[in-house]
C-alpha cells in the first residue's frame, strides 16, 4: 500500500469517527462586578459586600438580592448547549430567615457591561419580567456552609436561548456575552433574617458562583475542515489532541 493510499483510508476513519456527536463543555466562573442590590443601592455601601451577599432582610425595611454575571463562551456554528449547571456557595444564615431563595435568570443580556443594575431588583414570587428557573433554591432547611446547585433542563434552555438575543448579533470570538442570574427572597422575613453567600471576589476561590455548560456537536465538520472548540475557566497553558472514543488511543 503506497503512503498516499495509507494516509487515505487514515483520513476516512478519522472522519468516521466524528460521526458521533461529540460533546464539549465550559466552567465559567461568575463576574467580580456581582452585587447585593437592594431597593436604593447596588452594593449599599452601609454593609460589607466585598466577599459575601445577603439576600433577605436588612436592617430596616430593606431587602436584599444577588445579581451575578456569566460571559458566555463562543459557540461554532452548529454548537448547542445541551446541559448546565449553576452554583452558589451558602455561607451561613444570618438569624433565622424562614422564607425561600428563588433562583432567577434574567432576560436582559450586556455585550459591554458584567455591573448589575438597581432595577435588577425584585422580592415576590411572580416576577413575569424575568425566568423563574427554581422557586426553592434555598430554603429554611438548607443546611449551611455548602455549594447549593441547580441543573434544571429550564436552566439550559434558558442559556441556549440567550445565545439568540439581539444584542449578541454579530459578535466573533473576542467578543463579551454577559447574562445575569439572581437569587431573590420569596417574601421578607423581618429584620437581619438573610441567607448569606459567597461572591466572585470571596478569597475562596472553591465559594465563587460557576455556570457549568455541556455543548453538544462540540467538533464539526464545515466546508471540508474539522472544527472544535473548548473554554478554561482562567488563563492556562495548555494542549488539545484528538482521540479515538473507542480506544482511547491518541490520534
Amino acid at each position: 500500500m503506497t503512503r498516499s493510499l495509507f494516509r487515505f483510508f487514515v483520513l476516512v476513519a478519522l472522519l468516521a469517527s466524528l460521526v458521533c456527536t461529540a460533546r464539549a463543555g465550559a466552567i465559567i466562573e461568575g463576574d467580580t462586578a456581582d452585587a447585593m442590590v437592594d431597593q436604593t443601592a447596588v452594593n449599599d455601601s452601609s454593609y460589607n459586600t466585598t466577599y459575601n451577599l445577603y439576600v433577605g432582610g436588612l436592617y430596616g425595611a430593606n431587602i436584599g438580592t444577588m445579581v451575578e454575571a456569566f460571559q458566555l463562551p463562543y459557540l461554532a456554528p452548529g454548537q448547542q448547549v445541551t446541559g448546565a449547571t449553576i452554583t452558589f456557595y451558602l455561607e451561613q444564615k444570618n438569624f433565622t430567615p424562614s422564607n425561600n431563595v428563588q433562583l432567577y435568570g434574567l432576560n436582559r443580556v450586556s455585550a459591554t457591561s458584567s455591573a448589575p443594575l438597581l432595577s435588577d431588583w425584585y422580592e415576590g414570587t411572580n416576577d413575569t419580567s424575568n425566568t423563574l428557573l427554581d422557586a426553592t433554591f434555598v430554603t429554611s432547611k438548607t443546611a449551611v456552609n455548602q455549594a447549593c446547585a441547580y441543573s434544571g433542563s429550564n436552566l439550559a434552555s434558558f442559556v441556549q436561548k440567550q445565545y439568540t438575543n439581539a444584542a449578541f448579533s454579530g459578535l466573533d470570538l473576542s467578543d463579551s456575552r454577559y447574562i445575569f442570574f439572581r437569587l431573590n427572597p420569596d417574601t421578607n422575613a423581618g429584620g437581619f433574617n438573610n441567607y448569606q453567600f459567597a461572591s466572585a471576589r470571596n478569597s475562596n476561590r472553591t465559594y465563587h458562583p460557576t455556570l457549568a455548560l455541556t455543548i453538544s456537536n462540540g467538533i464539526s465538520n464545515i466546508a471540508g475542515r474539522l472544527q472544535f472548540s473548548f473554554s478554561l475557566p482562567q488563563a492556562s497553558i495548555t494542549s488539545a489532541g484528538v482521540y479515538n472514543t473507542v480506544t482511547g488511543a491518541l490520534m
